[in-house]
């Protein structure tokens, strides 16, 4: 699921939770699925576990969509359930908060991120405004800003500050009281826009990210278990961080709801396991500097960093350009997603004729989303791609000579798949073939990257591909003294992206282990960290859920910063039914597309005004 909120602050008028899994032997193997809680073990009914990150067979694309002005913002949300069996994000928008002065030129707009449900967020976006204007504090802050002109002051901002903690940690009891057995969850960030300052509350995971011309961009910082803060407070509350997670099973160290997470007795709110307060964050806006906002739940970043958001952002020509694309592509399989995007007076520009809006949101997808021709990779070939003429016929290749360098091609993108020993890289040829066909024509170059095990499934397969296959036995055809070039670092300096697709389960753990024994695993320990990998997992069910698995995967996502493709639910090619098949090759081409098209989409449409110079 995933929603996404972008301000262009720049104006000429200044206007899932993974569960700890116990496994029992009988006359033949159960799973069971537990969750380890404060009270104790709590085993999950079939109903709690489709609850906990079960996946489509296909996502739902379908979005909701509002855009909008006011307060001299124009802003645009989209939502997308995605990957998810359930919605379970949520969103405010709010262009101002009150009729009455002073803020009624204030601006809130707010995603919140469910898990386990969409009660908790639900109910934190119905109620969070009301909250928060009730505390104590804003009703003081009111009183401030009537006595200076609606000017906030120090003294004013240190009691939104108040204000907003408060507010939270109200409105959470109150959820309390509402949801009553409810184990759903969510987090939150939110933004206040004044005429004068930008004020974040983060709770949790979602972000929110400011870009300002020649200053980079400013996000707001996420509450994982693993950060010594968190775990801090954590073990103080009588729990435990176990593979990057509260007790082994909550991703997030701050939300609303996780009450489960909330019963240590004698502890304030801010002391649990899980805590409600949040982090409050004041920027005072730099008309001259400041650009946009984008406040999204983790199913964006999960696929982008900070500053890739803000120049995907920067890369579009439309405002709902931005908020569609970003929907459609950038959300993380993980996640439903839910991005909103508020832009400043400068978006103003943006013609709202030829049908409004959604008209031009609509036909802007539908030239986004057509069909590109397959390409035909036999043509019109430069003299950069000879390299590209090795055999097809893996196991006839030749080795290459000692001066073979691997040559980059100037105007294309250079993907790396690297391939291991599960039965899934029999998909090879076909997501190939879907790359090439989704990804902007003549924009891509494909390498191939092989494990001794994966050669031995490939070779039994009939099937044809263009593109150079490379093995352990090539690292050392190339090399023979000093100079010459070593092949694992050859590609590594030649590809811009790499995706593993199938991650076998011993190829997992040696990666997570450090261990660089063949071709695929050296590249991997030998990856330059500033670009994106990407990996597919594939194996058996029973392998899928072992506690090694869960922490070779954390290792991976949390420590060496790499996005997961996980695996879907059905029936293996071992017979065994349950989660460990390879993401469709639909779904792994879908989220590589999105990084070619970062670096190459231009979209113009016919039908507009000349496009936002962001």
């Amino acid at each position: 699921m995933s929603s996404c909120l972008g301000v262009s602050l720049q104006s000429k008028n200044a206007e899932e939770d993974q569960p700890l899994t116990v496994i029992t032997l009988a006359q033949r193997p159960v799973l069971r699925t537990w969750r380890l809680t404060s009270a104790g073990l709590v085993e999950l009914t079939e109903e709690n576990r489709a609850q906990m990150g079960a996946f489509l067979d296909k996502p739902k694309t379908a979005k909701t969509n509002c855009s909008g002005q006011g307060n001299g913002l124009r802003y645009a949300m989209a939502s997308m359930q995605g990957w998810r069996v359930d919605m379970e994000d949520a969103h405010v928008v709010e262009v101002s908060m009150a009729d009455r002065e002073p803020y009624k030129d204030w601006s809130f707009f707010a995603v919140f991120d469910g898990h386990a449900g969409n009660v908790a967020a639900d109910d934190a976006a119905e109620n969070i405004m009301k909250t928060l204007m009730e505390t104590p504090q804003f009703e003081k802050v009111t009183e401030e800003l009537r006595a200076n002109g609606g000017i906030l002051c120090e003294k004013s901002i240190a009691l939104l500050e108040d204000g907003i903690k408060a507010g939270f940690l109200s409105l959470d009891e109150n959820i309390r009281t509402r949801l009553d057995s409810d184990r759903s969850g969510s987090t939150a960030v939110c933004a206040m826009i004044t005429p004068t300052h930008i004020i974040i509350a983060n709770l949790g995971d979602s972000r929110a990210v400011v870009s300002r011309k020649d200053e980079g961009s400013f996000g707001t910082e996420d509450h994982k278990p693993y950060h010594d803060k968190e775990r801090e407070r954590i073990v103080g509350a009588g729990g435990s961080v176990m593979i990057q997670r509260i007790n082994g099973s909550l991703a997030v160290s701050r939300a609303f709801g996780d009450f489960e997470y909330k019963n240590v007795p004698g502890l304030e709110p801010n002391k649990q396991l899980v805590s409600p307060e949040p982090d409050v964050y004041v920027l005072e806006r730099q008309k001259d500097k400041d650009e946009f906002l984008v406040v999204a739940c983790d199913g964006v970043y999960d696929v982008m960093e900070n500053e890739e958001l803000c120049r995907f952002v920067e890369s579009r020509l439309h405002v709902y350009v931005i908020v569609e694309e970003t929907s459609k592509s950038s959300w993380s399989p993980d996640d439903e997603m839910s991005v909103e995007f508020v832009l400043r007076e400068l978006a103003q520009r943006v013609s709202l004729n030829s049908g409004g809006p959604m008209h031009m949101l609509r036909s802007l997808a539908d030239q986004v989303n057509e069909p590109l021709a397959k390409k035909s990779r036999n043509e019109d070939k430069s003299d950069d791609d000879d390299e590209e003429n090795s055999a097809k016929d893996i196991s006839r290749r030749p080795p290459f000579t000692r001066s073979h360098k691997i040559q980059r091609s100037g105007g294309k993108f250079h993907l790396l798949i690297g391939v291991t020993g599960s039965v899934a890289v029999i998909k090879l040829e076909e997501l190939i073939q879907k790359l090439y066909q989704n990804c902007p024509e003549n924009k891509l170059m494909i390498k191939v990257a092989a494990t001794k095990s994966a050669l031995t499934l490939l070779e039994t397969q009939d099937f044809e591909i263009d593109e150079v296959i490379y093995e352990d036995r090539d690292e050392w055809s190339m090399w023979r003294a000093r100079g010459d070039p070593v092949l694992h670092i050859e590609l590594r300096k030649w590809a811009d992206a790499m995706v593993i697709a199938p991650l076998d389960a011993n190829s997992l753990a040696k990666i997570a282990m450090g261990i660089s024994d063949n071709l695929v695993t050296s590249i991997v320990r030998a990856w330059d960290p500033r670009k994106p990998l990407y990996f597919a997992p594939a194996m058996n069910t029973m392998m899928w859920e072992n506690p090694l698995t869960f922490q070779h995967r954390n290792t991976l996502k949390d420590l060496l910063r790499y996005k997961e493709i996980p695996p879907m639910e059905k029936e293996l090619m071992c017979g065994d039914t349950g989660t460990g098949a390879m993401a469709t090759t639909t779904m792994i081409a879908t989220i590589i597309t999105t990084v070619v098209r970062n670096r190459f989409a231009v979209y113009t449409p016919c039908d507009v005004d000349p496009p936002l110079d962001l």
